[in-house]
């Protein structure tokens, strides 16, 4: 499976801080009257520690929270490159949350039409946020949550991931005290996404953090144009990358020397050289993206309120970066697994599988039984591994056995 990139989801306006007064122009419904402001956003701790610690399900790079809302339970993804707080028309429907207004937003392939809605109170774990203006916009159906906890739920907080204990500690500001001995980084808030200064295969560029996508480091079109990446990396895998807001996403893969973030450096990183035109992925609002296959190997902690990043490394530090070892980028959409691309030369092209070929099972179970993690995770198994396709080329079409065999493509 490609890297799936959804959520590098930002509000449209171009400011780095987001103005409610904007966006309720377009919400004016939201409240009794066109002039007046929702009420206030408010979050809270109740237990007196002003400390709560709730587990996340980890599941192809992605981190999903239980949650309520306004009492009824619901899903979401953990994103902290999401300029706002999500919800997918299908759980507002559900949830009985209803829509008022219009905006547009912009993802990492392009734009998408969005409404807004008022949550009267969310709940995750011991921690409460009330009168959360969020945006209502669908999401890639491989994801299946509810929606997306990004500026406003990582803003209300201080957080900490700890991906080893497969949980996050939400606390109240005036309760956190900052890790001894960790020096943190400034961090920088660019339409309500935060970013740091990072070193990328010797190369100074600002970096957007982003915990919605599930690679190593996107970057975007215009640093690599600048840099002239391409030219620097001359062995590299040209592919479809992931599915964002706007459609699918292209780019190139290369294995980087160093990466430094801080303090903490690592050796053989995978990056994403995006062709993207249009979308953030095209943005120069900075150089690139960090996602969670660099960010799961330490335990991180997000002060928005002070602008500090702290890092602390993990037992998976300097395990090594893993990449799609077919030469396959498959992609789930409307109930479907279809292989998007294919790279000439790789396994996969040498076992005849096309573009536009149908997956139906994986090693002789049914892809809907395997999911998209569970493909992600086998098309990268170690080099020497057979697998099973099971693939027809449309609807209709007779379905035929391949067999690849994987090996080290970067």
């Amino acid at each position: 499976m490609p890297d799936r990139k959804p959520f590098r989801f930002h509000l449209p306006f171009r400011r780095s801080r987001w103005l409610l007064a904007l966006a309720l122009a377009a919400a004016a419904p939201l409240v009794a009257r066109a002039d007046e402001y929702p009420p206030p956003m408010r979050a809270t701790i109740p237990d007196k520690s002003g400390v709560v610690t709730v587990p996340f399900r980890r599941s192809g790079g992605h981190l999903y929270l239980d949650a309520l809302i306004q009492g009824k339970p619901a899903v979401f993804v953990l994103d902290c490159g999401a300029g706002a707080d999500i919800l997918t028309p299908q759980a507002a429907a559900r949830l009985g949350i209803p829509a008022s207004g219009t905006a547009n937003v912009r993802g990492t392939a392009g734009s998408s039409a969005a409404r807004l809605a008022l949550i009267k109170r969310l709940e995750v774990g011991g921690a409460i946020l009330e009168n959360d203006l969020v945006y209502i916009v669908p999401l890639p159906e491989a994801l299946q949550c509810d929606g997306l906890l990004g500026f406003h739920f990582f803003s209300r907080f201080v957080l900490t991931i700890d991906w080893q204990a497969n949980q996050i500690t939400l606390r109240s500001p005036d309760k956190f005290t900052p890790p001894s001995g960790i020096a943190p980084l400034s961090l920088q808030l660019n339409e309500n996404t935060p970013s740091v200064s990072v070193t990328a295969g010797g190369i100074k560029g600002r970096f957007g953090l982003d915990t919605g996508y599930s690679g190593a480091i996107t970057l975007n079109t215009p640093f690599v144009e600048k840099k002239r990446l391409r030219d620097k990396y001359p062995k590299r895998l040209e592919t479809i990358t992931g599915r964002g807001i706007g459609g699918l996403l292209k780019g190139d893969i290369v294995r980087l020397g160093v990466f430094q973030i801080g303090a903490h450096s690592m050796r053989g990183p995978l990056a994403d050289l995006s062709r993207q035109k249009e979308g953030t992925e095209a943005d120069s609002a900075t150089d690139g993206n960090i996602g969670s296959e660099i960010l799961s190997r330490f335990t991180v902690t997000f002060d928005y309120s002070r602008k500090r990043l702290f890092l602390e490394p993990n037992r998976a530090f300097a395990d090594p970066f893993r990449y799609n070892r077919s030469g396959l980028a498959v992609d789930y959409d409307r109930a479907v697994y279809t292989v998007v691309a294919v790279v000439p030369g790789t396994p996969g092209a040498e076992a005849g599988v096309i573009a536009g070929d149908q997956v139906l099972a994986l090693n002789g179970k049914p892809v809907q039984a395997v999911l998209s993690s569970g493909i992600r995770d086998t098309l990268r198994g170690e080099p020497g591994t057979s697998v099973r396709l099971l693939v027809r080329s449309g609807e209709g079409a007779k379905p035929r056995e391949v067999i690849l065999t994987l090996r080290e493509l970067l």
